[in-house]
C-alpha cells in the first residue's frame, strides 16, 4: 500500500504544516503549559497531538469550526503542551484536575492508531480499550476507498 511506505513523507509534510500554523497564530491562540500534579499521569500514543475542543464528539465526523481547535500534546506524564482558540485555559501555566487528565488519556487512546504509552502498565491496561476507536468511525463514514 502507497501509504504504508510512504507515511514518514506524509507525516513530514503534515507536521510541517502545522507548525508553520501554529507560529502563524501565535499571537491569537492561547499557548499554554499544563501542570499534571494528579496520581494518574498523562498517557501518549501514535497519534500524539489531538484536538480536544469541547464542541467536538468523539463519536462524529465533521470538519470543525476555525474557532473549534484546542491543541492538545502531552510532553511527560506530568507536563502537557495545549494551544487553545477557546477559553478553556488562561496563557502561560495551568494546574490541571483528575478529571482532566482522565478525560485527556481518554480521548488519546480514542485518538490513537494502534499504540499507547505511559510508563505506569496500570494506565495502558485501563486505557487501551478505546485505541482506534476514532478510526473505525472515521472508516465508516468515509466517503473515499483506501489507497
Amino acid at each position: 500500500m502507497i501509504l504504508d511506505k510512504n507515511w514518514w513523507f506524509i507525516g513530514y509534510v503534515f507536521g510541517m504544516n502545522i507548525g508553520a500554523s501554529f507560529y502563524i497564530s501565535r499571537t491569537i491562540d492561547n499557548h499554554c503549559l499544563l501542570i499534571n500534579e494528579t496520581q494518574e499521569g498523562f498517557i501518549t500514543s501514535d497519534h500524539p497531538i489531538i484536538n480536544v475542543h469541547q464542541s467536538l464528539s468523539s463519536k462524529t465526523v465533521r470538519v470543525p469550526e476555525e474557532n473549534e481547535a484546542d491543541f492538545f500534546y502531552p510532553i511527560s506524564p506530568k507536563i502537557a503542551y495545549m494551544i487553545n482558540k477557546s477559553d478553556r485555559f488562561s496563557k502561560k501555566i495551568n494546574y490541571v484536575s483528575l478529571d482532566f487528565v482522565k478525560e485527556m488519556n481518554k480521548k488519546m487512546a480514542e485518538n490513537a492508531n494502534k499504540y499507547i504509552v505511559s510508563d505506569d502498565c496500570n494506565l495502558i491496561d485501563i486505557y487501551k480499550k478505546h485505541v482506534g476507536s476514532r478510526m473505525k468511525i472515521i472508516q465508516e463514514h468515509s466517503v473515499y476507498s483506501p489507497l
